[in-house]
């Protein structure tokens, strides 16, 4: 194990480099000021707030992490309703659906406020692993409202979509879906956002999406290949928080694409 990570260290993928690439949140709102708390540790300070990608050597069980600038001056700003990130993956780069899995993509954490109307979107980094300073690409979603945005990312190759489970936002205007899919073959194409003023110019955005309302993956999910699926779902044992994998494979209903294999 590591420890002594005073942060929120969110969602986790496998790389092709045989690396677990991680979302790592330092910061002062309230999720940080309850991680802190809990360690019997001060809180950080507005500007002490970071936002890292950590790269943790599996052989060696040691983790380096890596300042995400972009994330924190959009964090500071207040801009898109960020909290921070946590989604992450590793895919082709948008446009290549039979592309090498070569870009690590991860998506902001959205404040699900429903008096905003900039948190609309959400909005997904793209880098190649290693070189964070600026991101490659910065990808706009318009999928409505959610709450604290994309929790888990999962490329799978299967499909060739990129899923994105988030916790269901509470605008009446939106369906508030729990589960989306992007297509990895779109090309990113560049327009205007709607309600935030303060962005008027072009930027890019993934139109070609689904959702649903099925309640899968936000505690985890992973492709194993083939159109199959393990999900994570949380819970408590004797007072410890757990956590159960279930097998599920695609099977494309329009309800929801995921169902579990009975065995």
């Amino acid at each position: 194990s590591i420890d002594r990570v005073q942060g929120h260290l969110g969602a986790m993928t496998l790389g092709p480099d045989g690396k677990v690439y991680a979302s790592l949140e330092c910061k002062d709102d309230e999720i940080g000021r309850n991680i802190s708390k809990g360690m019997g540790k001060e809180g950080y300070a507005r500007d002490e707030s970071r936002f890292y990608i950590a790269e943790i050597d599996v052989d060696r069980m040691t983790m380096e992490t890596f300042e995400l600038p972009e994330v924190r001056k959009d964090y500071l700003a207040g801009r898109f309703a960020c909290s921070g990130i946590d989604g992450v993956s590793i895919a082709p780069r948008f446009g290549r659906k039979n592309g090498k899995p070569e870009y690590l993509y991860v998506a902001y954490g959205i404040y699900g406020d429903t008096e905003r109307t900039d948190n609309d979107y959400n909005i997904i980094l793209c880098y190649r692993p290693g070189k964070y300073n600026k991101p490659v690409h910065k990808y706009f979603v318009h999928t409505g409202n959610t709450t604290y945005g994309v929790q888990n990312l999962c490329y799978d190759s299967y499909s060739g979509r990129l899923y994105m489970a988030v916790y269901r936002g509470k605008k009446e205007s939106y369906p508030n879906y729990a589960l989306f899919a992007l297509d990895i073959g779109q090309k990113p194409v560049k327009g205007r956002l709607e309600g935030v003023p303060y962005e008027t110019g072009r930027v890019l955005m993934l139109n070609s999406f689904t959702g649903w309302h099925q309640n899968l993956g936000s505690t985890g999910i992973c492709s194993m290949g083939d159109g199959f699926f393990y999900i994570g779902a949380n819970g408590k044992d004797s007072g410890r928080q757990v956590c159960d994998f279930t097998l599920y494979r695609y099977s494309g209903s329009p309800e929801g694409p995921l169902e579990r294999v009975r065995r």
